[in-house]
């Protein structure tokens, strides 16, 4: 099953959404989700998910809605290249931070 990811914003939407001013409250949450993501599934504690830590947060979320859902190489990639706003091709801190202040 191939996931699209296509409803999901553009990664130069995230870019400019993170280099826009934020309030206080939004960099705080932004910031409490980005460090929660790491400390569930940075499992080398290295400060960037890699493949298998992507598939797991894609897995673990859908467990949470109820649905089983094996992502492929493609589906993991798409995400990953999703995630990583500053397109350095890693997902790190700053780039789940820019991530959930779009959608918080």
């Amino acid at each position: 099953m191939n996931f699209n990811f296509s409803f999901l914003p553009k990664k130069n939407t995230i870019q400019s959404a993170h280099s826009s001013p934020k309030n206080r409250l939004q960099t705080s949450l932004s910031s409490e989700v980005a460090d929660s993501i790491l400390a569930r599934y940075d499992i080398n504690r290295n400060g960037v998910l890699d493949v298998n830590e992507i598939a797991s947060v894609m897995i673990e979320t859908y467990k949470m809605l109820g649905a089983t859902f094996i992502p492929t190489s493609y589906d993991v990639a798409s995400f990953s290249e999703l995630l990583d706003a500053d397109g350095n091709g890693k997902v790190t801190r700053a780039d789940l931070e820019a991530v959930a202040d779009i959608y918080l």
